[in-house]
């Protein structure tokens, strides 16, 4: 299994309500289009951030796919340019706005 995590900040000017209102309703059903996700999972959050070196996030997805193979094949698709058309519309592109991680290494603490 190959897991990415995306950390997500909203666009400057577009309120919390609508940002979460278009990852949920718009840009989330976007990824239906790709057979090879296994799981897609959305986090709306409230960051509570210990000091103010770093804008608050607003959002966390979880990807999962087969393997790094099966996500390249689905960034590969016609349906991808979708995604990154629709991304300027509600996040922040500054440097911040989207951080992608692949997980190496998943340890469980606690089960």
């Amino acid at each position: 299994m190959f897991k990415m995590i995306v950390i997500l900040r909203r666009k400057k000017g577009v309120t919390k309500e609508k940002f979460h209102q278009h990852w949920k309703e718009r840009h989330g059903p976007l990824f239906k289009r790709f057979p090879q996700i296994q799981t897609y999972t959305q986090f709306h959050v409230t960051d509570k951030c210990r000091d103010d070196t770093d804008p608050p996030i607003d959002g966390v997805a979880i990807l999962e796919f087969k393997s790094k193979e099966e996500q390249a094949k689905a960034w590969k698709m016609l349906a991808y340019d979708d995604i990154r058309e629709d991304e300027p519309r509600f996040l922040q592109f500054d440097g911040t706005g989207v951080h992608v991680v692949h997980v190496d290494e998943e340890v469980s603490i606690i089960s």
